[in-house]
């Protein structure tokens, strides 16, 4: 009796302590600290649809940042905090807008725009996932989406 009671304890503990680890690796890798010198290369794209008789072609198109673009969108990256983003496996929806920050690390920051939300993704040693819940950052991609 104790033996399978001693067991059911263990198993208990290795439970909450793996709960606890996932818990606290959440959001690791926020704050965001992207430094304008330290991204090598920057990449937009965004979906476009057109429309031939009864069928839809679906295609990308480059599209370039200004400079002050990339500093509003790396400002607001940057502002978000642990209360601002979800962890997520996986981006929900069409795309409509995609960024990636390429960083002098090997490491990308990419940034997806669908209709209604933004998802973020760090690419590094580790990857982490994100919803994003930022008005103004959802506002800039929305008018980058539509020009």
């Amino acid at each position: 009796m104790v033996p399978i009671f001693a067991l059911i304890i263990l198993c208990f503990i290795i439970y909450i302590a793996t709960f606890t680890q996932e818990s606290d690796s959440k959001n690791k890798g926020l704050p965001l600290n992207i430094v304008q010198k330290d991204i090598i290369s920057t990449q937009a794209t965004k979906s476009t649809y057109t429309r031939i008789d009864k069928q839809v072609k679906i295609g990308s198109e480059q599209i370039n940042l200004d400079e002050s673009t990339k500093k509003e969108i790396i400002k607001h990256l940057n502002s978000l905090t642990n209360g601002d983003v979800t962890n997520v496996n996986n981006t929900e929806g069409s795309v409509k807008l995609g960024i990636v920050f390429k960083l002098q690390n090997q490491s990308e920051i990419r940034v997806q725009f669908t209709s209604n939300d933004t998802f973020l993704t760090e690419i590094g040693k580790d990857t982490y996932r994100y919803k994003v819940q930022n008005k103004e950052l959802n506002d800039i991609l929305d008018t980058l989406s539509k020009d």
